[in-house]
C-alpha cells in the first residue's frame, strides 16, 4: 500500500502539470489568434494599381472582390466579352487587369495597351469589349455619385452580372460585366484604386 500511495501522488502530480500545460498553450494560442485579428487587414495584398473594384464584396467567394479583367490570359487573351473577375493578389501574374479612367475612356494598361473600354452598343444589358482607343461615344465614361460609372449621354452603368452568371475562371471566379441603366444598386458602385 505504501508503494502505491507514491505513484498515485506521482500521477496526481503529472496530471496536474499537463493541465496547466495545456490551459497555458490554448491562453496563449486564444491571445495570438487575437493580436492576428486585431492586427490583420482584412484580406490578401491585391494586383498594383491602377485598377476598377467594385465596392461590395457582391457574393465573390474568395474575399477578394471584383475587378474590370480582360478574359484569358497570355495566348488565350482576348478583347471581347470583357468580365468581371476575382481581383487578383499581387503574387500571381495580373497583367490583364489594370486601367484607369483617363480623359474619360477607361483606359487598359500592361495586356491591354492603348485599348479602351467599349460598350457594344448603348442598350440594357450589353456586353463590352477592349477595342483600340477612339473618340468612338460608347467609350466615353464619368463616374457619377458615390461610384456608378456611366456612360456619357445615356442612364446605362457599368454593372456586374448577378451569381447566376458566375462561373469559374481558372483558380478564381468570372462575371458577366454588362451596361444596366443605372439605379445605384451594390453592383454599380466602383472605386478606382490609382
Amino acid at each position: 500500500m505504501t508503494e502505491e500511495m507514491p505513484k498515485l501522488e506521482y500521477c496526481q502530480k503529472m496530471n496536474r502539470k499537463l493541465i496547466i500545460a495545456v490551459t497555458s498553450a490554448v491562453v496563449l494560442l486564444s491571445v495570438c489568434i487575437l493580436v492576428w485579428f486585431a492586427t490583420a487587414e482584412g484580406g490578401p495584398v491585391l494586383l498594383s494599381p491602377p485598377y476598377f473594384r467594385l465596392k461590395n464584396m457582391y457574393g465573390e467567394p474568395f474575399k477578394h472582390g471584383w475587378g474590370i479583367d480582360l478574359p484569358g490570359f497570355g495566348p488565350t487573351l482576348r478583347f471581347t466579352d470583357i468580365q468581371a473577375h476575382t481581383l487578383k493578389p499581387a503574387n500571381v501574374s495580373h497583367s490583364d487587369g489594370h486601367m484607369k479612367l483617363e480623359d474619360g475612356r477607361i483606359a487598359f494598361y500592361a495586356d491591354g495597351g492603348g485599348r479602351c473600354l467599349e460598350a457594344i452598343k448603348a442598350a440594357e444589358n450589353s456586353a463590352l469589349n477592349a477595342n483600340i482607343c477612339s473618340d468612338n461615344e460608347l467609350q466615353k465614361w464619368e463616374v457619377e455619385g458615390e461610384g456608378m460609372v456611366r456612360l456619357v449621354g445615356y442612364s446605362l452603368c457599368l454593372s456586374v452580372g448577378s451569381n447566376e452568371t458566375q462561373r469559374a475562371a481558372g483558380p478564381w471566379a468570372r462575371r458577366d460585366l454588362l451596361i444596366r441603366l443605372c439605379d445605384g444598386g451594390i453592383d454599380q458602385i466602383w472605386e478606382m484604386v490609382v
